[in-house]
């Protein structure tokens, strides 16, 4: 480090300034102890300076945070075996994906790797968001600090910050959430049938036979799929992360008691695209897709649902 080579500079001139002014034997000999001290110090701190460069650290978070709890960053040695380090710096750069917020992040380390060293973060969970953790920098160093070998920590963690759920004031009733009629199926076999006349480009073997014969013209079964009102859940989110942190927090109880009362929820991304949620894997999956803005829901009809509208201030029903 920078520090200690500057320490040692000094020192080394201060020695060879005495053993010029003030000749004699031990004033030479202090200044060629000083100048062999960085090497024994190399040479002691060699092997376990390559054995750990060679080993490699990791760096390591849990996936899922929630909003202003403890947080911690782990570092440890591959494999979590026991890893003698005689100095080690590290620079981890955090981004919260979401609302572009960044903090770099500095640790250093001397001695022996047991167990993960542990670094509390707890400024990296004030908003909700996806962060990607990522070590920029690693140097281990000799005993003074002053020789080091770089090494690379190729691994991202990416970490959920959720939020600990709001009730809103408003909940959609889920006793509304009921069949309200039928509509062809576009393919495949169904149940519920409708009986029509035959036109042309109908499948032949949709004829119902038995009522054609009874007829003078072909009867044709179309297989029908329930239209069910059910409820859409759509966020508005702002540039505001306060005022996000309040709709993710309402999102996310509206979302499980979804779960809860029906066994499924409907929810929208920032570019409209719909979840299905039917688990709360769906809703980790549901939030970072919200997070990250990467749209992987599909593109759907949604005049089939009852509108469930969150705003950081209030909440809407509507009815299409």
């Amino acid at each position: 480090m920078i520090r200690n080579i500057i320490i040692y500079l000094c020192l080394l001139t201060g020695t060879f300034l005495f053993s010029i002014f003030y000749y004699a034997w031990f004033s030479w000999f202090l200044f060629l102890t000083v100048i062999s001290i960085p090497l024994v110090s190399l040479l002691l701190s060699l092997p376990f300076m390559i054995r750990c460069a060679c080993s490699g650290i990791e760096v390591f978070a849990k996936d899922n945070v929630y909003l202003k709890d403890d947080f911690y960053i782990a570092i440890s040695g591959k494999k979590r075996k026991p890893l003698f380090c005689p100095m080690m710096t590290l620079k981890i750069k955090s981004t919260n994906l979401t609302t572009n917020f960044y903090e770099n992040i500095k640790i250093r380390f001397s001695g022996t790797f047991t167990k993960p060293l542990i670094r509390r973060c707890n400024s990296l969970t004030q908003h909700c968001g996806q962060l990607d953790i990522v070590c920029k920098n690693a140097k281990i160093y000799d005993i003074l600090g002053i020789f080091f070998i770089p090494i690379k920590i190729k691994n991202h963690n990416f970490v959920r910050v959720l939020p600990k759920q709001q009730k809103p004031k408003i909940i959609p009733d889920s006793s509304n959430f009921t069949v309200t009629g039928y509509k062809p199926k576009p393919v495949g076999n169904s149940e519920i049938y409708e009986l029509r006349e035959y036109r042309h480009g109908d499948s032949l073997r949709n004829v119902h036979w038995k009522l054609s014969s009874k007829s003078d013209e072909l009867i044709v079964k179309e297989p029908n799929i329930p239209i069910i009102k059910n409820c859409l859940i759509m966020p508005y989110l702002s540039n505001n992360a306060d005022e996000n942190d309040i709709v993710f927090a309402k999102l996310l109880y509206a979302c499980r008691y979804m779960l809860k009362k029906i066994g499924v929820c409907f929810a929208c991304d920032r570019n409209g695209n719909l979840f299905e949620i039917k688990s709360e894997n769906d809703v980790l999956n549901y939030f970072s897709a919200l997070y990250l803005n990467t749209g992987n829901g599909i593109v759907a009809d949604t005049n089939d649902f009852q509108h469930y509208n969150i705003f950081a201030d209030r909440e809407e029903v509507a009815t299409l």
